[in-house]
């Protein structure tokens, strides 16, 4: 995660926190990776960014392979959390939520926008 902005690990630790609550919850793995596309992502869970800002952050982890994705229309489609991010963040966090939420505060006050 070291090559990542902070807005970006603010997002991919955010995902991680939900996939790991997912998980606790007994949802199966297809379905606690997937994050939908690019405007779930911006409501569900940066609804504080705009628009063009959740679109750079998601280029910006589909490229270091944080994120699976199809793109179209001019914004990304079938977002899910990559192996490589989980087992990333795995190594970092855990499963402990409550590690991970701790992080996305520090990360947070770290980006100057939100």
């Amino acid at each position: 995660m070291e090559n990542l902005t902070n807005d970006a690990k603010f997002l991919i630790t955010t995902m991680y926190k939900q996939y790991v609550e997912l998980r606790k919850d007994k949802v199966d793995k297809v379905k606690a990776t997937n994050f939908g596309n690019e405007s779930d992502i911006k409501n569900n869970l940066m609804p504080e960014w705009s628009t063009s800002d959740v679109h750079e952050t998601l280029a910006e982890l589909h490229k270091a392979e944080f994120i699976t994705t199809i793109s179209g229309d001019n914004q990304f489609n079938f977002i899910k959390i990559s192996t490589k991010a989980i087992s990333q963040l795995e190594v970092s966090f855990g499963d402990k939520v409550t590690t991970v939420i701790d992080y996305i505060a520090k990360i947070k006050s770290a980006i100057p926008f939100i």
